[in-house]
């Protein structure tokens, strides 16, 4: 009887000890979970597109190629007192009658200023000069480059549109010059008429 006694306060003592951890086991605080890191956030690159949306291309339009000034060739002085001194330059210079009985008359005065030079006449149209020379007499060097030059010269002066100076000096063309400066008063003869005489003469004694 006293065994079973004891053994029944030891089953009673047994049961309030495992309540007991039960009890404090429900009281104790569940651990929070830890929050993982944020990722860290990488900065977006933004490309600049270039001209066109094509890499590499240039700002610089492509238009293409630009165009090509021409220039005048220089021509040489040849043994008739020829000079071309602006090449394939475009036609512009004297085109009214007043101004080519002007420019002549003024072109004419000059190349007599020269000292090699006795008397001059002078006609001139479009952009040439035809002059004809009579020497002096102490002068015996003829028409050479130097003279010729010094003639351009002179016409170069008094108008800078001429690009073609011919100059002759023999005395049947002094004459046949002198006479066609003559028509340039004439109220009928027109440049037309002038350009046309011109060439005839050039043509004759040019060659």
């Amino acid at each position: 009887m006293k065994k079973i006694l004891i053994l029944t306060v030891l089953s009673i003592a047994t049961l309030s000890l495992f309540t007991a951890c039960a009890s404090e086991a429900d009281t104790l605080v569940s651990p929070s979970p830890s929050q993982s890191p944020m990722a860290t956030q990488q900065p977006t690159q933004t490309v600049q597109p270039t001209d066109g949306g094509i890499p590499g291309m240039m700002d610089t339009p492509m238009d293409g190629a630009g165009t090509t000034g021409t220039t005048g060739t220089t021509g040489v002085t040849g043994t008739n007192g020829t000079t071309n001194m602006a090449g394939n330059g475009a036609m512009k210079g004297i085109t009214s009658m007043e101004d080519s009985r002007r420019i002549s008359e003024r072109i004419a005065d000059e190349v007599e200023k020269l000292s090699e030079v006795k008397d001059a006449e002078a006609i001139v149209a479009d952009n040439m000069a035809v002059i004809s020379v009579e020497f002096d007499s102490q002068y015996q060097a003829g028409m050479d480059d130097r003279l010729t030059q010094m003639i351009e010269a002179r016409v170069q002066a008094v108008d800078k549109n001429i690009t073609q100076v011919h100059v002759v000096a023999e005395t049947g063309d002094f004459d046949a010059l002198t006479k066609l400066r003559e028509k340039l008063d004439d109220a009928g003869f027109t440049m037309d008429n002038l350009r046309q005489e011109l060439k005839m003469f050039t043509d004759r004694v040019m060659g």
